[in-house]
């Protein structure tokens, strides 16, 4: 009977050296976030504008002569919305106003007052914007894939001289797209609104 309680107090006192273990070498670790930035600076792109048409539906006609297949389609136009409705309150019947937005991708900005001026010259109603710079379609995958490939070595960097003050080494466990919500660093319909285009990403690890 002694020597049962001998052993457990053994099996006891083992069985604490052996949590007491654990409980060390997980507190040894430590799991560190860090983010890193990618950026690419555009190069001379395709320029792209809206035009907006505001007017009536005989100027609506016009307008589609126009960009089909008048002075305007050179620039091949988008149609990015159309609406239609009525002016003024009251019974009287009104007559219906057409609102019209087109993309335009210019090859350069000289070439938005040759636009203005055509829109003159046919007594238009509407407004002009300037919108940005404009990524083709077959370059924007390529733009995605640099993107992250810096703003990852960024992150790799920063953790590495971090792990380095601590003299530890570390262990990357999982990488994060950290870009604003509902934002792209491409957007899809290509214009970009700055001059650059920016990329985050979050790296977690474990420093050993």
């Amino acid at each position: 009977m002694k020597r049962s309680f001998e052993l457990a107090v053994i099996l006891f006192v083992g069985m604490i050296f052996i949590f007491s273990s654990c409980q060390t070498t997980s507190s040894d670790s430590e799991t560190i976030e860090m983010t890193g930035i990618g950026e690419i600076e555009l190069p001379d792109s395709p320029y792209a504008i809206s035009i907006n048409f505001n007017g009536n539906e005989k100027k609506k006609e016009e307008m589609l002569a126009l960009v089909s297949s008048g002075d305007l389609a050179k620039y091949k136009p988008k149609l990015q919305h159309e609406n239609v409705y009525q002016e003024g309150n009251g019974g009287t019947a009104k007559n219906f106003t057409f609102s019209i937005s087109y993309v335009l991708v210019l090859e350069d900005k000289a070439a938005l007052n040759d636009v203005v001026s055509i829109l003159s010259k046919n007594d238009m109603p509407g407004y002009v914007n300037t919108m940005g710079s404009y990524i083709d379609e077959t370059k924007r995958d390529e733009y995605s894939e640099k993107l992250f490939d810096l703003a990852l070595k960024h992150a790799e960097n920063r953790l590495g001289k971090f792990a380095e003050s601590k003299q530890k080494s570390y262990r990357i466990t999982e990488i994060l797209d950290a870009d604003d919500p509902y934002s792209n660093a491409v957007p899809h319909d290509g214009v970009a609104y700055q001059s650059k285009l920016f990329k985050k990403v979050r790296v977690k690890a474990v420093l050993k």
